[in-house]
């Protein structure tokens, strides 16, 4: 019977062998539950809040892909409604004026634009005291542009807009 204890002892050896590596290796069959929560945490750590997927666009403009087409298709367009704007306007200047004003406007997820300041040199100001309302009759008078998306959302954007003020001095 030596050799039955033998094998009794190598069967009971294997058997704890096979056990201790079963649950020693359950670890690796075990998998990771990752919450909704983080994977909504992580996406909006990676998601560029600053830029906009699609700009806002008016008619016209609406069909281009390339975003600094869009880009540029929506500031021509107001820059093209501000000038003629400004040159239906009976303006007089008594003194030269060569200003750089910067409009501060956004188009909203509903597609409405506003002003929302205007930075000009003061002396602008005093020169032509009406600017701020031809800005925004200016604005009003626009069509109703898209909004900015981001991933296909419609959201609010911010736009800042140079715009030259160029006059000569009437003299009589």
């Amino acid at each position: 019977m030596p050799l039955f204890a033998y094998f009794y002892n190598m069967k009971y050896a294997i058997a704890i062998i096979g056990s201790l590596c079963v649950f020693a290796s359950c670890q690796y069959f075990s998998t990771e539950k990752i919450s909704s929560e983080s994977i909504y945490e992580e996406e909006l750590k990676s998601i560029n809040w600053t830029d906009v997927d699609t700009f806002p666009a008016f008619p016209g403009c609406d069909d281009l892909i390339a975003q600094e087409a869009q880009k540029n298709c929506f500031q021509k367009t107001i820059t093209q409604s501000l000038e003629h704007q400004l040159s239906q306007q009976q303006v007089v200047a008594h003194q030269s004026i060569w200003d750089t004003v910067w409009l501060k406007m956004e188009v909203d997820p509903n597609g409405r634009i506003g002003l929302l300041d205007l930075a000009m040199d003061s002396l602008t100001l005093v020169k032509i005291p009406e600017i701020q309302r031809i800005f925004q009759e200016s604005l009003e008078a626009l069509p109703k542009p898209a909004p900015a998306y981001k991933r296909g959302v419609p959201v609010r954007a911010q736009f800042t807009l140079p715009v030259v003020i160029r006059s000569e001095k009437i003299t009589n």
